[in-house]
């Protein structure tokens, strides 16, 4: 089996104690990257509020960051961001987190801001009445969003009497009913040491620690904890069904059947049905609903079981005109695994995913600490992986089917459908019983006498990573231009494989708008000897992952496989790269899938409005039209089309690949030599287009979409990335941006204007965008734009401080680190630095660029490139 328990990484060390007041601490040392995570997690959530408060665990999320009585209101997030670090909580029914993540030479530092913040949280009046608000915008958000909408009310309407029923972030009518008083209140009742756990994981070491922790929380004075009862849900007697409607293109679908919390034995078997059915692309639904049919335009499937009794929750979203007869397609699916066994090949497939998930999520020390949390305070068990992976090598195929047989049956299924305002679509409760009487069959059924007696699988060998050291990054340039980056890093048995070339917008056309995400999509739709099935099949049997990617400036393929998979892994990357089938059947349904993607644009407003922002600063630059192209080019696209661009795309002289990871160096450039060097160059490559004028007036434009916000985008011309200037307008961005930035604290935290604010800074191999972005309420609309013109204004006019430089600097300089902590991310980073001419070791110049961005040169480029006299302004809303 594959040793995934804590720790990770070899050298990794696991410490864990508990303080005199009863708080759980856990320090788990890995210094693969000069980074750490700080988190607090106090073991109360929505699940423990009482009904009159219902959302106030999430007010804690907002305001313990907000002040305490040493650090003033957007103090602690400037603090941490000028540690080079992020900030941030989240809140769910059972437990609260706040969470740092900062360069390891500030752990202390951060380690005194979280146990101030837990401690001594000012909770004043006037900022929390202004939190309210923009908890409330918050709460518009996720009612502009169709599937927040139907998982909240799949819950409500599976769980009656239980808490879960509750949203977390609470209702519009609770929301407006809380007060200081109930927040403190809340706060008494479970901000104790005893119930929480403090978790760090990264570059330090516990024993150097252990003082300041004990320093910093040991005369944390314990209280009792009085937590309210929860109420048992009653076995549900039959299947349950809601309908809503919205002013969406895209119908939804949710199945929810009720299973048992995160500690009982079956989670892991529940585990395993929801991969079976909808784990990847060679699972049952994927395979039936979406790449035979297309009767569906995604499906996903998942166990969700926190510390009480949760759900088995199936989700699909699709044509309107499909709805009615997704549910029973769906329903068709899962019958069989109560009638009869899983496949054993999908029984192994889908152990070794979940077994290889582990390692996957373990590269970050974010994932870590996340994991490490999640095992003290609900499973109460740090060995508790390590036996959850047993439990998935014991598993057999009568053990699926009894699980299956217990659990996914109609009396236990809640069925929640969304649908367009207006639609003429009938599906209602008299509809989804009838359907569900399958299950009912199907568990009638003699359980198969096979699967009792199959013999248990035998476990898969165990991943191990391979001798060596690890090396520099190494630049070998094949006779043809073909240029392979290698580096080895060999702390987890995992590599990633990525290659890209030019492509994307800016080697299309307005009349083949779309056509680089096409080939993108088929890349992995047939290639070699294989169908697409098979290949789908064959990478997730290695628990790999491989798919085409496009963008603004160029397209790929991208793969990370286990190292004990090289060979096999490798082999199926060069297929997908150099001989993609481009098959008949899979154009016409990659047509359909972006076709339906088109169609239903408007359900994502925010990425309508910078869509509108797009095309109005570039009306005639490729920039301004659409990665997935228009109706008209999508439907006129044929085989001969994609075919001659993949040909022009495929030019070894713009070709690069990079491999990071549990590899070595020589046994890749040995595959890779003989499968690229023979590559031709086509005499009709790509050549970009000349840069796009700039605007010259103001232009507003305006799109209107019936949501609960207005998405406001203002925004100019930027730099390409050849640029200097970029580095001067990626810290005027941070000085804008981040919790501790000026949108932020202007325009949320003392106006409470909008939950979502920032500002942003697109680059590529031509001039992208830099601006402002805000989600408000509509009557707050021009507010919000006059707010956000005001404070780009400002940078125009005013030196920023040196100690807000300072910041923001610090802020990039460690987001820097922080994000390279995967192979894939390092491999990413590497490659487009060289495909877009910077060279791959550019990176190692970042540092000093940064450093060298002075305040006169935030001004210089603040006047050069806003200017008020030619900002495009674009809202989405109604």
């Amino acid at each position: 089996m594959i040793d995934a328990v804590m720790p990770q990484r070899g050298e990794d060390k696991l410490s864990t104690w508990t303080l005199d007041n009863g708080m759980q601490v856990l320090v788990n040392e890995d210094h693969f990257a000069p980074v750490v995570a700080l988190q607090v997690w106090v073991k109360a959530g929505a699940a423990d509020e009482l009904d009159p408060e219902a959302g106030v665990a999430h007010v804690h999320e907002h305001m313990l960051f907000k002040g305490t009585s040493r650090r003033g209101v957007g103090e602690i997030a400037a603090e941490v961001e000028g540690s080079g670090g992020r900030i941030n909580a989240w809140t769910s029914w059972d437990q609260t987190v706040y969470h740092l993540v900062l360069a390891s030479r500030h752990a202390e530092q951060g380690l005194d801001i979280l146990a101030d913040a837990v401690r001594n949280s000012a909770f004043d009046p006037e900022e929390l009445e202004r939190e309210l608000g923009v908890v409330m915008e918050e709460y518009k958000r996720s009612q502009d969003m169709p599937g927040s909408r139907v998982f909240k009310a799949m819950f409500a309407k599976a769980f009656k009497q239980h808490p879960y029923g509750r949203p977390v972030i609470g209702t519009e009518e609770s929301i407006t009913g809380l007060d200081r008083e109930k927040v403190l209140s809340f706060f008494d009742r479970f901000y104790s040491p005893g119930n929480m756990a403090l978790v760090i994981v990264g570059d330090v070491k516990a024993r150097k620690l252990r003082s300041v922790i004990d320093d910093l929380f040991g005369d944390f004075e314990n209280r009792p904890v009085e937590r309210p009862s929860r109420a048992t849900e009653p076995a549900q007697a039959g299947t349950e069904f809601e309908a809503l409607h919205m002013d969406v293109k895209e119908s939804h679908l949710a199945l929810g059947f009720h299973v048992p919390g995160a500690n009982h034995e079956d989670v892991a078997a529940l585990d395993t049905l929801a991969w079976i059915l909808g784990g990847g692309e060679s699972s049952r639904l994927y395979r039936k609903l979406v790449a035979e049919t297309q009767l569906v335009n995604g499906v996903n499937t998942y166990a969700y079981t926190p510390a009480d009794p949760g759900m088995f929750v199936v989700t699909a979203s699709m044509d309107d005109s499909n709805l009615a007869a997704t549910l029973p397609a769906l329903l068709e699916q899962i019958t069989p695994l109560l009638a009869g066994p899983v496949g054993a090949d999908e029984l192994r497939r889908a152990r070794k995913n979940l077994q290889t998930d582990f390692i996957y999520q373990r590269q970050t020390v974010q994932g870590q600490a996340r994991e490490a949390g999640y095992l003290l305070t609900v499973h109460e068990d740090l060995d508790f992986d390590r036996r959850y992976i047993e439990r998935l090598d014991s598993l057999t195929l009568a053990d699926l089917q009894r699980v299956a047989r217990r659990y996914l049956v109609a009396d236990n299924l809640t069925v929640v459908s969304l649908a367009p305002t207006g639609s003429e679509v009938a599906l209602d409760k008299a509809t989804a019983v009838e359907a569900a009487r399958v299950l009912s069959v199907a568990v009638q059924s003699q359980a198969d006498e096979k699967a009792e007696a199959e013999a248990r699988p035998s476990a898969p060998s165990r991943s191990t990573t391979r001798h060596g050291s690890d090396t520099e990054p190494r630049l070998v340039t094949l006779d043809n231009g073909v240029r392979i980056i290698v580096q080895e890093h060999h702390e987890a048995p995992l590599f990633s494989i990525r290659a890209a070339m030019r492509g994307g917008l800016l080697a299309e056309s307005k009349s083949d708008n779309g056509v680089s995400t096409f080939t993108a999509e088929m890349l992995t739709r047939g290639a070699g000897s294989l169908d697409r099935e098979q290949l789908a099949r064959q990478v997730e049997t290695m628990a790999g992952e491989l798919g085409g990617f496009s963008g603004r400036n160029s397209l790929g393929v991208s793969g990370s496989f286990l190292s004990a998979s090289f060979d096999e892994g490798v082999d199926l990357f060069l297929d997908v790269l150099l001989r993609p089938n481009f098959p008949d059947d899979e154009i016409e349904k990659t047509r359909h899938e972006l076709l339906q993607v088109i169609d239903n644009r408007e359900d994502a407003t925010s990425h309508l409005a910078f869509e509108l922002a797009w095309r109005t600063v570039y009306p005639s630059h490729p920039f301004g039209m659409t990665t997935v192209g228009e109706k008209e080019t999508v439907q006129a696209m044929d085989k001969a089309a994609i075919e001659n661009f993949y040909r022009r795309a495929l030019d070894p002289t713009s070709l690069v690949v990079s491999v990071v990871g549990d590899v070595q160096s020589d046994d890749v450039l040995e595959r890779l030599r003989a499968a690229l060097g023979e590559l031709e160059a086509p005499a009709d490559a790509f050549v970009q287009p000349p840069a796009a004028d700039a605007p010259g007036v103001v232009q507003k434009v305006r799109k209107a979409v019936p949501r609960e916000q207005s998405h406001v985008v203002v925004a100019w011309p930027g730099v390409d990335l050849h640029n200097s200037d970029r580095f001067a307008l990626d810290i005027l961005d941070a000085v804008l941006s981040r919790q501790g930035g000026r949108l932020f604290r202007e325009l949320r935290d003392k106006r409470g204007l909008a939950y979502s604010v920032t500002a942003f800074h697109t680059e590529g191999m031509a001039p992208g965008l830099f601006g402002g972005y805000i989600a408000t309420d509509p009557d707050n609309e021009q507010p919000a734009i006059d707010g956000l013109l005001e404070q780009l204004a400002l940078v125009r006019t005013e030196l920023v401080d040196g100690d807000e430089l300072e910041r923001a600097r610090l802020y990039l300089l460690g987001s820097y680190d922080i994000a390279l902590q995967t192979n894939g991310a390092i491999g990413d980073e590497m490659l487009f630095n060289e495909l877009y001419g910077l060279g791959y070791l550019n990176g190692r110049q970042h540092a000093e660029r940064m450093n060298a961005v002075t305040p006169e040169d935030l001004l210089r480029v603040a006047q050069r490139y806003l200017d008020p006299e030619k900002v495009t302004i674009a809202v989405v809303g109604p």
